[in-house]
């Protein structure tokens, strides 16, 4: 149960957020109300990124269906928050976080393995995580 509190935070917040701008998009021009959209949304990353890392690295490189899924999910909250310092996005925002939610959660329920033999390879990494960013 304790290694399920994590995805659950980060599930936790991402619904949140959309709900949020789901609720009251008008309401969300408010600068406090973004920063602490934004502040949450940051939190969410952190938390998804240290549990990607934990699931990718683990044992080796465990690059399976739902740990793609969930960090390709992360790596696009992250391209809109990032983004959205610039360029208001806050209604795609309330697209990508729900499914990001799901994605996040289900490597904690659904195990996959496909580990690579040549992790140790810093090149084959850096072009598996190259790939992924494209």
């Amino acid at each position: 149960m304790q290694k399920l509190i994590p995805y659950l935070v980060v599930v936790f917040i991402y619904l949140a957020v959309a709900a949020d701008f789901w609720r009251s998009p008008k309401a969300s021009d408010n600068h406090a109300h973004l920063k602490l959209h934004s502040a949450m949304i940051a939190l969410g990353l952190l938390v998804h990124g240290w549990l990607l890392h934990q699931s990718i690295f683990a044992d080796g490189f465990n690059l399976g269906f739902y740990e793609s899924v969930s960090s390709i999910l992360w790596l696009t909250v992250l391209i809109y928050w990032v983004t959205d310092r610039d360029y208001k996005l806050r209604s795609l925002q309330a697209f990508v976080l729900p499914p990001a939610a799901v994605f996040a959660l289900l490597p904690a329920f659904f195990v996959s393995y496909h580990y690579f033999p040549d992790a140790d390879n810093s090149l084959f990494v850096a072009h598996v995580w190259i790939a992924m960013l494209a």
